[in-house]
């Protein structure tokens, strides 16, 4: 797991590198995906069982479709790079979500499914599972 320093400068270091080369976009992508799927401190931890809530109409998954995290994302950066400007204030992380059900999965296994945190409810903790199953 990351700092919330570690992780801002390694996805800042990627961004940077960027020259608008569509063809280097996947080899970013996926760069940023390994950074995201080592978590940050604070976020919820990879493994927790989440549920979509705040769905909007044109939305892949709506709201009660159940998932697990498998990365997050720190809110400075989210704020800076992805969230809408009405919904910077309220939004501490994003998370890599692996939906359950998921058709975009099922085209494109390496599809990643990257949500703000207002749009997700907890469900179940990674770590309080790993007690109950112990």
């Amino acid at each position: 797991m990351r700092t919330k320093k570690e992780q801002y400068e390694a996805l800042q270091s990627i961004k940077d590198s960027y020259d608008g080369d569509q063809t280097a976009m996947q080899s970013i992508m996926n760069k940023m995906a390994v950074i995201i799927q080592d978590g940050v401190e604070g976020a919820w931890p990879n493994g927790t069982r989440v549920e979509k809530i705040n769905s909007e109409i044109a939305d892949i998954h709506q709201d009660r479709t159940l998932g697990t995290t498998t990365g997050a994302m720190w809110s400075h950066y989210v704020s800076e790079h992805f969230a809408p400007s009405d919904t910077k204030s309220n939004v501490q992380y994003m998370y890599l979500v692996d939906f359950d059900n998921c058709p975009m999965r099922a085209e494109n296994p390496n599809a990643l499914i990257l949500l703000m945190d207002i749009k997700l409810k907890l469900v179940s903790s990674a770590r309080r599972n790993i007690f109950i199953n112990a």
